[in-house]
């Protein structure tokens, strides 16, 4: 071998290694004058190098394994980020195995139980009712919510139970179902309203598709059947929930298809005669919370806080209930005016009183919700550096 191959020989190893080690990084700017902890960025996968190798590992700026996930469409990388008020902080993704990842959300339908379709995230479950409960008869229209003090998966387990006697609506341990939705829009259930301003209240799923199931984001898209609004006789709706990780609130995107002319919906919270005074709203950020003392206040079932944010609503309004329905007295509604062939956005949720994670107060919940809103408003910039 000459002296000039041996040459290039070395250079090209010493290329190949530094192409090697190569990293890239992800550097999150938060602008705002809070700390954004746990919360879920987005990056889309297009504007990461088109030679990364998957999987691969992403670390934090201390060195240590972030858990991500990429979206079923291969779309997006998703992953939990804490950046300090008005801080920068740096992501690395470099090559490798990354440790297993333990779910933090799921979802399923759950024929066994009315064709209920149940998901949840390390903080909170939820139903959403399904087709057998409509066909019974029961006009059950709004979101259920089961309580949780554990941030481990709680459905499969308590259906397990429920099938060997331990009721859902008692605490066995991890919280249980002490809601009441009834013929109510329950804990955020988003609806149109009519000519005289009364809620449509919409029946139970059609067909659910799941998009996402873990482990760090959980999304589902519910069709229903159509319906008549006033002059539109086959208005299909639809809802694209998602609920990711270390969050209160569910994303929701409502669109109804088949609508001709504008109308309001709103996002709405029933109110319960065990705490009829207990709800705050904010006009000026679209903002409806509500501290629900349960079916049985007096059994130590807790307080589920309950909040709803749309964004750029047109008012907050407390809309009482004209038929008397179990112990409904009215409903907290944000309302935000729904254009044809568009979407309507929102957010919606809820935590327990017995849960590590949970707010001291009603006040706290809407400084909580309060703050969740300047969050949507002003997301976390994500810029990607090739070193």
């Amino acid at each position: 071998m000459t002296k000039l191959h041996f040459f290039c020989g070395i250079l090209a190893a010493s290329l190949l290694a530094s192409c090697a080690k190569q990293q890239t990084s992800l550097v999150i700017q938060n602008d705002q004058d809070f700390a954004r902890e746990g919360e879920i960025v987005e990056v889309s996968m297009s504007s990461l190098p088109g030679d990364l190798k998957q999987p691969f590992v992403l670390s934090d700026e201390n060195g240590q394994e972030v858990p991500y996930q990429i979206t079923s469409d291969g779309q997006q990388l998703i992953f939990p980020v804490t950046v300090g008020a008005n801080t920068v902080v740096k992501y690395t993704i470099s090559e490798g195995e990354p440790a297993p990842v333990t779910p933090l959300v799921y979802g399923r339908f759950a024929p066994e139980h009315k064709d209920n379709f149940n998901w949840e995230n390390d903080r909170s479950a939820y139903v959403a009712f399904g087709p057998a409960l409509q066909n019974a008869g029961e006009r059950g229209y709004g979101y259920d919510i089961w309580t949780k003090s554990t941030d481990s998966l709680v459905i499969d387990q308590r259906y397990i139970d429920d099938a060997q006697g331990k009721s859902l609506h008692k605490d066995f341990g991890n919280g249980m179902d002490p809601y009441i939705v009834a013929s109510t829009l329950g804990a955020g259930t988003a609806a149109l309203l009519d000519n005289h301003g009364d809620i449509i209240y919409p029946w139970a799923w059609k067909e659910h598709q799941i998009i996402e199931n873990g482990p760090l984001r959980f999304q589902v898209l519910l069709t229903y059947n159509p319906e008549t609004i006033e002059n539109d006789s086959t208005v299909v709706e639809t809802r694209l929930i998602t609920l990711d990780a270390g969050d209160d609130l569910n994303h929701t995107l409502v669109a109804y298809q088949g609508l001709t002319e504008a109308r309001p919906a709103a996002a709405g919270i029933v109110v319960h005669q065990q705490n009829p005074d207990a709800y705050m709203m904010d006009e000026a950020k679209g903002i409806v919370a509500y501290a629900d003392l349960t079916e049985d206040a007096n059994n130590d079932n807790g307080v589920i806080y309950i909040g709803a944010i749309v964004a750029g609503a047109d008012s907050t309004v407390y809309k009482p209930i004209q038929n008397e329905t179990r112990d409904a007295l009215g409903h907290v509604l944000a309302v935000k005016e729904y254009q044809p062939d568009g979407q309507f956005e929102y957010y919606w949720g809820s935590n327990w009183s017995k849960n590590p994670t949970a707010p001291a107060s009603l006040e706290q919940w809407m400084e909580r919700l309060q703050r969740k809103a300047a969050t949507i408003a002003n997301p976390l910039v994500v810029t990607v550096e090739q070193q």
